[in-house]
C-alpha cells in the first residue's frame, strides 16, 4: 500500500531545489522523492504545431498603472446610475468596485461590468427606471480605510430575479448562489452585484422585446391583404 504525503505549510524540495513529495512504503517504512509534476494533470494531446505560434510563449503581466490607466470609474458610475441615484453613495461603491483590492481584479470587474453595459445599451432604451423586484442587501464588510461607522449593508443590493432562473425561490440553492455573489471583500461582492443588476435589466428588456414579437405576429392581417 502506498500513501503521497507532504507538509501542511510547505512542500519540500530537493538539491536541485525541485519541489517533491515523500511517497511512503508502509510495509517497508522508507520513502523516496517523488517530483511533484507526477502530481499534475497530464499533458494536453499534441495535434501538430500551431501555425501562428513561433516558439515558447511567455507571458509578461502588465504594470499596475498600465491596467489603471484603462480603468475609467465615471463609466461605471454612469451604468449604476439608475440604481444608485445618490451620487457619493455611487461614487463609494464604484471606488469599492475599481478602485480596491488586487489590480487585476479591478481591471476584470471593469471590463465585464462595461461589457454588460454595452450590451445593455445596444439592446435600445430602457422604459424608466430598474424594474422593481425582490433584491437581498449586500452585507457590509469593508477595510478600516473604508470604514462607516453608520452603514450595515452597501447601497447596492443583489436582485433576485435572475438568480431564480438557476434555483428557485426558497431554496438552499438560491441560498447558496447568493452567499457565493455576496461574501468576500467589497471588490468581489460589489462588482457581483453590479454585474447581476445589469443582468436583471438585460432579462427584463428581453422579455419585452419577446412579447412585442410575440404581440406583433399576434395581429390580424390588414384590410385587403390576402394570408401567404
Amino acid at each position: 500500500m502506498r500513501r503521497l504525503v507532504h507538509g501542511a505549510e510547505h512542500l519540500p524540495c530537493n538539491a536541485s531545489g525541485v519541489t517533491v513529495l515523500v511517497r511512503v512504503n508502509l510495509d517497508r517504512g522508507c520513502g523516496e522523492e517523488v517530483p511533484w509534476s507526477t502530481r499534475m494533470p497530464p499533458p494536453r494531446p499534441h495535434h501538430g504545431p500551431h501555425p501562428h505560434h513561433h516558439g515558447p510563449h511567455h507571458h509578461l503581466p502588465l504594470s499596475s498603472s498600465a491596467v489603471s490607466a484603462l480603468i475609467r470609474p465615471s463609466r461605471i458610475e454612469a451604468l449604476l446610475a439608475p440604481w444608485i441615484p445618490d451620487a457619493e453613495e455611487r461614487a463609494f461603491v464604484v471606488r469599492c468596485i475599481v478602485g480596491e483590492g488586487p489590480i487585476h481584479h479591478r481591471g476584470a470587474s471593469y471590463t465585464l461590468i462595461c461589457l454588460l453595459g454595452l450590451l445593455l445599451e445596444a439592446l435600445g432604451p430602457g422604459e424608466g427606471p430598474p424594474r422593481a423586484s425582490e433584491s437581498l442587501p449586500v452585507p457590509l464588510r469593508l477595510p478600516p480605510h473604508l470604514a462607516r461607522d453608520d452603514d450595515h449593508d452597501y447601497p447596492l443590493s443583489l436582485p433576485l430575479a435572475p438568480l431564480t432562473r438557476l434555483a428557485p425561490k426558497g431554496s438552499p440553492e438560491l441560498a447558496a448562489l447568493v452567499d457565493c455573489l455576496t461574501d468576500g471583500p467589497p471588490h468581489h461582492a460589489l462588482a457581483n452585484a453590479a454585474m447581476v443588476s445589469l443582468l436583471d435589466a438585460l432579462f427584463a428588456r428581453a422579455e419585452r422585446a419577446g412579447a412585442g414579437r410575440a404581440g406583433a405576429g399576434a395581429e390580424p392581417a390588414s384590410a385587403g391583404t390576402e394570408p401567404a
